[in-house]
């Protein structure tokens, strides 16, 4: 190729290339070809430099708001109010204590050692505590304490970036059951509309009562009340409060929502310094409008789901191969979820019901033919345990030599045979490949 010919090209390039930008930058200020003079054409190159930068710097922000701990992005303590960190103290006042316990309370002694013996299991014992650090890391991470007065109020910050997969083709099984759970849950919760903060649509979550305990004053029963914040599916702020409304909502209005949208994938709009004031009346019946449209949302999520799961099982009806291919895939998303997580397919809690499952079979063998009672950790309808036949009486040694002597000569039955299929047997019409590998039936033809 000629020196002339490549420069001509270069040229004819550049001239191309030009003409491409010049026309997109016209349709992006909606004038016509030929209207942008060359003076403002040129100006768009700093323009478009500038937006890069502010870009590039709203980035990094939002990647730097992301690795720090969520609790420095809500409030410092506000006038008249005292905040502190995380502590047993303030979290004995405010939250239920879900550790799994050391010892069986069922009053039947049979069951209770069934389940002692799995909650004395080591492996048991090695994930609950597994567990326990990853719950105190976790809150410790991400909550803080305010206190005025007699009001204590516990503000959580949690952060989940969306683009998992959601509920589509691509979701996996577990993700698909998880979204019907939790479909059903919020078309049975009793959440109702609190306030709009902010821009930001609050429910009020109803109550829980904490068991009186020697920590409580008085020894009476705590009544917490219970709020929950959503900002663009990414964002949620819990609260737990042993407070009035009007001082939940004092607190909750010390929150900067502008850096929290900051953490949004897609920041939202009206949130923040950009919300619009709102009387009491306004702003309780817009929380409510939100409200009910995430809980619906939350529920097509879920029939979504179940849909598609139904979809699964007619195809496993109508083409078995291709449902298990499927299915395979699915399995395969799951177990990948979860060693991204590095917990293990199920995480913590299927490791533990895994464990708590071979633990409670051993047990369960050990102490045949006995049923265990039920309780938490037995299963539903456990059939009654049937008696055994009453042995049949030997006959005398006469009576045994007069049957001899009379009946007849039968021949023996020739022994059944007796198929063993051996691990070095598994292959030709017994396997088939499937989208995980080669799988194998032990059974015989």
């Amino acid at each position: 190729m000629s020196n002339a010919f490549l420069g001509s090209f270069i040229a004819i390039a550049a001239v191309a290339v030009g003409t491409l930008d010049y026309t997109m930058q016209s349709r992006r200020l909606d004038l016509g070809f030929g209207q942008l003079g060359p003076g403002a054409y040129i100006n768009t190159f700093s323009t478009r430099y500038s937006d890069m930068k502010a870009d590039q710097a709203a980035a990094a922000e939002t990647a730097e708001l992301r690795r720090s701990a969520l609790r420095t992005l809500l409030p410092e303590a506000p006038a008249g109010w005292t905040m502190r960190e995380w502590n047993e103290a303030d979290r004995a006042q405010l939250f239920r204590d879900n550790s799994l316990p050391t010892e069986s309370q069922h009053p039947d002694p049979e069951f209770a050692a069934a389940e002692n013996a799995i909650l004395q299991d080591p492996t048991i014992k090695a994930l609950s505590a597994a567990s326990e650090q990853q719950r105190l890391a976790a809150e410790k991470a991400e909550i803080r304490f305010y206190q005025r007065g007699d009001s204590l109020i516990a503000l959580r910050l949690d952060f989940t970036k969306a683009g998992g997969g959601g509920v589509g083709l691509g979701a996996g099984m577990t993700e698909r059951a998880l979204s019907i759970v939790t479909a059903n849950m919020t078309s049975m919760s009793s959440s109702k509309g609190f306030q709009m903060i902010a821009g930001v649509p609050y429910s009020r979550n109803g109550r829980m009562y904490l068991p009186s305990s020697p920590g409580n004053a008085g020894g009476e029963d705590l009544e917490v009340m219970l709020f929950q914040g959503q900002m663009g599916g990414e964002v949620t702020i819990s609260v737990n409060a042993r407070a009035t409304d009007a001082d939940v909502a004092d607190l909750l209005a010390q929150i900067d929502y502008d850096r929290l949208n900051k953490l949004l994938s897609t920041p939202m709009e009206g949130v923040g310094s950009a919300a619009v004031a709102l009387s009491a009346s306004e702003s309780t019946e817009l929380a409510e409008k939100a409200v009910d449209a995430q809980t619906a949302a939350v529920i097509a999520r879920g029939r979504a789901a179940e849909e598609e799961l139904r979809n699964i099982g007619r195809m496993l009806a109508d083409d078995p191969a291709t449902a298990a291919a499927s299915a395979d895939a699915d399995a395969d998303a799951d177990a990948d979820a979860a060693a991204a997580a590095g917990t293990g397919g199920g995480g913590l809690l299927g490791m533990f019901m895994q464990r708590a499952s071979d633990v409670g079979a051993d047990a369960a063998k050990a102490e045949e033919p006995a049923a265990p009672a039920a309780g938490t950790l037995a299963s539903f309808g456990t059939p009654a345990p049937v008696a055994a036949p009453a042995p049949t009486p030997e006959p005398a040694p006469a009576a045994v030599a007069e049957q001899a002597a009379v009946a007849p000569s039968v021949p023996a039955a020739p022994a059944a045979e007796v198929r063993i299929r051996r691990p070095g047997d598994l292959g030709g019409e017994n396997c088939q490949m499937t989208a995980t590998g080669k799988r194998c039936s032990l059974l015989g033809d």
